[in-house]
């Protein structure tokens, strides 16, 4: 277990997994249709609407989901950044420790603004809006997004974000935790927590069509892969 957590958290190959896997889900998810046999589990084709529906802003599940729990990662930033500041007035804190607190808040705002970064250059139509959901767009894989071809011909519009997925990304935020324990065991439960919450964001955004399986995949590794990346920079001879 121990040599599991190092290589999932500290070795190099905490970089080098994250980015494999990336491709490779970026490979199976682009030559495959399991995205969209995931989302058609979501979707009622006879009624043409989503099994589930967060898009009434005045329902308490939308408050939970879109707010209350995404709202947690914010206020935890918050605290997180007055402890800093506290610690490096008062010298409550070793120095050591206050450089690990200022490593987790660092990785708090990397990942959500690298994953928002790559969504504002993909154009990738959400799932509620491509015809096979009713909607007016044709669905782009990736690759396609990449390769600079034309979308066929729908509402014209250019300026999709659905790729990767940016609402988990504020749960993925918190895998600095999955790195700044000394201890492997608190190491392991940061790096589940974060993953487990990442996905409970990015999932309630799958079940009602704003977001595709894959995209909730990819934000997920990208966040891995820069946790591991900012650990690096900041802890240089740290094993």
């Amino acid at each position: 277990m121990e040599k599991f957590v190092d290589f999932i958290t500290r070795d190099k190959s905490s970089i080098i997994l994250p980015f494999i896997l990336f491709l490779f889900s970026c490979i199976l998810f682009e030559v495959t249709d399991l995205d969209l046999y995931i989302q058609d589990y979501f979707f009622d084709a006879k009624t043409q609407s989503w099994v589930f529906n967060f898009k009434d802003e005045n329902s308490i599940a939308v408050f939970i989901y879109h707010k209350l729990l995404k709202g947690f990662v914010i206020l935890f930033a918050v605290a997180l950044l007055t402890r800093i500041i506290r610690a490096a007035i008062k010298h409550t804190e070793t120095p050591e420790r206050i450089k690990k607190m200022i490593y987790v808040f660092v990785v708090l705002a990397v990942i959500p603004g690298a994953v928002g970064a790559i969504k504002h250059q993909t154009n990738m139509p959400y799932p509620y809006k491509i015809h096979r959901y009713g909607g007016p767009e044709y669905r782009r894989t990736l690759f396609e997004a990449f390769s600079g071809k034309p979308l066929p011909s729908g509402s014209g519009r250019t300026d999709f974000h659905g790729w990767p997925g940016g609402h988990s990304s504020a749960g993925f935020a918190l895998l600095g935790l999955g790195f700044a324990f000394a201890d492997r065991k608190k190491r392991l439960k940061g790096f589940l927590f974060a993953t487990f919450y990442g996905f409970l964001l990015g999932m309630c955004h799958t079940v009602d069509g704003n977001h595709f399986f894959s995209h909730n995949l990819a934000s997920w590794f990208i966040g891995w892969f820069l946790a591991a990346v900012t650990y690096k920079l900041f802890f240089k001879n740290h094993h």
